[in-house]
């Protein structure tokens, strides 16, 4: 229902972190059912919400799934289907997040 409701919004709607905040609390008990609907919707109609939402997923991964699912950033930054502007904000966070790696790489050494 939750992607339901954010594939018939705007894809460059802002995001407000409140809203991101419900989103994350909604399914609270099953975010198991949440990531992978999650990951199954940015790949279909990724938005600069649900984009959000999967970067705030990433943070919460050990780095060995972190780094597995950071492809789907590359992904939707290379796909012609979406916008500039989503396209641009998925290559973002894909070079946020490869930078946060490195510096966890550099403090375990």
């Amino acid at each position: 229902m939750l992607f339901l409701f954010l594939k018939n919004q705007d894809p460059e709607m802002e995001e407000n972190f409140s809203f991101i905040h419900l989103i994350e609390c909604i399914d609270k008990p099953t975010y198991e059912i949440y990531n992978k609907e999650l990951i199954k919707f940015n790949k279909l109609n990724g938005t600069l919400i649900s984009i959000l939402l999967f970067n705030r997923y990433l943070n919460s991964l050990e780095e060995k799934n972190c780094r597995r699912n950071l492809k789907l950033f590359k992904l939707i930054g290379e796909n012609i289907n979406y916008s500039d502007l989503i396209k641009e904000e998925a290559l973002r966070l894909y070079e946020n997040q490869i930078k946060r790696l490195k510096l966890s790489e550099e403090v375990k050494k």
